[in-house]
């Protein structure tokens, strides 16, 4: 009995050991193609033994390395069984590849170094660090870290590719990508243009649900916008620091599919109409007419998916053109607050409120009447009179 324990431990140490032997031996072969951080973090880990660095890292970055191997083996070998058929040969890249599932993508380019934040499916969140070295660039992950050649946005971007290789159908919960940090406006356009390019020229429709982009012009929300699939994006949050054109945006397939928009500064309106397929909406306009904030309260009485609108303005007169047009709001003197309530009809228990504070912004919010409490006892007992039903 020993003897056959003894005979199968052998047996089993020997496969490990070729196994083991023929990944290190084809990685180590392949270390001059291997660009990306993910699998140099692996080949330095894996091949020299180095199992600090190994275990540090997530399953991922070491899955996709002796998965990209082994389907490579795999799809060669399907490849001349198709040819030996007479069948067509799809792209190699799309046989067999493993699926990265990627939930979260955070990229945050500052002055010294760049941050990829990052979740999987059913993973916790985590964070790869690009630190600017003048002796190349210093890659941190889960406490561990590995310095490789090449400056750090050189080793980012082969990292997005490969990121973007491997994230073929699943969806993203959510895209952000900020240049803000870098102190160099240029720098910081150069690195959002590039990031973009690389999406742009890896075939690849992001399935996410949310998009995020700190960019103040928008020929450089234009080299990501496109590239979302519309039918999955619901939601776009446009952060910049100047007043942004968005003319060619609001065109979009993508756009006009949206659920929720928030503009964190002034845009130039390039008309009310291309928001009101929204359901949420959180706007900064340069201008904006009474007329359009009409429009705006009667879209929301008449859909019912059309939850809140927030608008702010730079002309005041706006507010008053919107008086003008639906009736006089009813004047709280704290603060001079403006306030307008609107029957919906076919919903007996709500009301379409319509706030307004110092003339620059309005706030449209279905809400129920037992949740309007000092509004309510206001309208039960002083202003039914001023109750305009449409």
């Amino acid at each position: 009995m020993a003897t056959w324990s003894f005979i199968l431990s052998l047996i089993y140490g020997m496969v490990f050991m070729t196994l083991y032997s023929w990944v290190a031996f084809t990685l180590w072969i392949r270390r001059n193609q291997l660009k990306s951080s993910f699998y140099r973090l692996f080949l330095v880990g894996f091949v020299m033994g180095r199992g600090n660095i190994y275990r540090g890292l997530t399953p991922f970055l070491v899955a996709i390395t002796v998965l990209d191997i082994i389907f490579n083996v795999s799809s060669y070998r399907k490849m001349k069984e198709m040819r030996r058929l007479g069948l067509r040969v799809p792209e190699r890249s799309l046989l067999n590849q493993p699926e990265a599932n990627f939930q979260l993508i955070a990229i945050l380019s500052e002055g010294n170094h760049i941050a990829l934040h990052y979740q999987l499916h059913g993973s916790e969140e985590n964070d790869i660090i690009y630190w600017m070295r003048e002796e190349g660039c210093q890659v941190a992950h889960d406490g561990k870290s590995v310095n490789l050649n090449g400056t750090a946005s050189e080793i980012f971007f082969e990292d997005f590719k490969c990121i973007l290789k491997f994230q073929k159908s699943s969806n993203l919960h959510e895209f952000f990508i900020s240049g803000r940090a870098i102190p160099d406006e240029h720098v910081s356009q150069e690195f959002l243009a590039s990031t973009g390019a690389i999406l742009k020229n890896s075939g690849r429709i992001l399935k996410s649900s949310e998009f995020s982009i700190d960019a103040s012009m928008q020929n450089l929300i234009l080299e990501f916008l496109p590239y979302f699939d519309p039918q999955v994006l619901k939601k776009v949050d446009l952060e910049h620091q100047k007043v942004l054109q968005m003319n060619e945006i609001v065109e979009l397939e993508q756009w006009k599919n949206l659920e929720c928009v928030l503009l964190e500064n002034v845009v130039i309106n390039p008309g009310i109409e291309h928001f009101l397929h929204l359901n949420r909406a959180f706007l900064h306009f340069d201008r904006i007419s009474g007329e359009e904030l009409k429009r705006v309260k009667e879209t929301l009485i008449s859909t019912p998916s059309m939850t809140e609108f927030y608008i702010a303005y730079q002309n005041p007169e706006a507010t008053y053109e919107f008086g003008s047009l639906v009736g006089d709001p009813v004047i709280f003197e704290r603060e001079e607050e403006k306030r307008w309530f609107f029957n919906i009809p076919g919903e007996n228990d709500k009301l379409l409120f319509v706030f307004n504070d110092q003339d620059h912004d309005m706030f449209f919010e279905k809400k129920l009447k037992i949740e309007i409490s000092e509004d309510v006892e206001l309208y039960d007992r002083i202003i039914m009179s001023r109750l305009l039903i449409e």
